[in-house]
């Protein structure tokens, strides 16, 4: 029986309450640090404003690193688009983050926070998770919004993010997005 947990992080720790996170979303532990996708900095709670700021493109997401052993709190990589799975990739220098709303996949660069590019070649939609498969030959990957042709809404507004903010700051708009 019984199990429990214990509180690893929250938002009252001194270190994060200078970052102001808004929505974590994910996280992986490699070795006695932790990766967490911070997806957005301000805080909506309802789903008109979920979908707002998956359409909006605005890269105010990130990874915050948290060391378990100091207590010290930073951010790895910044300027990310709604970052929400994560995980270490089998080189163990480098984190795969699932950017939701650019539907890829990045891999950053453990030491530096770079980002150094794509991992593989598109994906089939809106990424949400990604985790090792157990084989440790490959990754299972979630997809929240698929894809319905090679070339869908978000694809042909990612160009475009003035038109894209024009057609998520009008309520009755947010619909069409969907």
């Amino acid at each position: 029986g019984g199990g429990g947990f214990e509180w690893l992080l929250d938002y009252t720790h001194p270190e994060l309450r200078t970052l102001a996170p808004g929505f974590f979303n994910d996280l992986v532990i490699v070795g006695d640090v932790v990766y967490i996708t911070d997806s957005y900095r301000r805080r909506e709670g309802d789903r008109q404003h979920m979908l707002q700021r998956f359409y909006s493109l605005e890269g105010d997401g990130r990874v915050i690193r948290y060391n378990l052993s100091s207590g010290e709190v930073g951010v790895l990589a910044d300027n990310l688009y709604i970052p929400n799975g994560i995980e270490l990739h089998y080189d163990n220098r480098t984190l795969l983050v699932a950017e939701g709303n650019m539907y890829r996949i990045l891999r950053v660069d453990l030491a530096s926070g770079k980002v150094l590019g794509e991992f593989g070649e598109g994906t089939l939609g809106a990424v949400d998770n990604i985790r090792r498969s157990n084989d440790g030959k490959g990754f299972w990957i979630g997809v929240s919004t698929g894809r319905t042709s090679t070339t869908s809404l978000p694809d042909i507004l990612s160009s475009s993010p003035l038109t894209r903010h024009f057609l998520t700051s009008y309520p009755l708009l947010s619909p069409l997005l969907q």
